[in-house]
């Protein structure tokens, strides 16, 4: 099965750097990516 993840990326860049601090784009990049995948894993379609 295919899933896409649609992120608003100026929100979430606005929104993570208040609750997480300043990173650079490629640890946020990074950070975003594993939530993705973590909230995939996590969670059961179809059940």
């Amino acid at each position: 099965m295919k899933i896409a993840i649609l992120v608003d990326g100026r929100y979430y860049r606005k929104r993570s750097q208040n609750v997480f601090g300043k990173v650079t784009a490629k640890e946020r990049a990074d950070e975003l990516y594993k939530y993705c995948n973590r909230h995939l894993k996590e969670t059961h379609f179809g059940t």
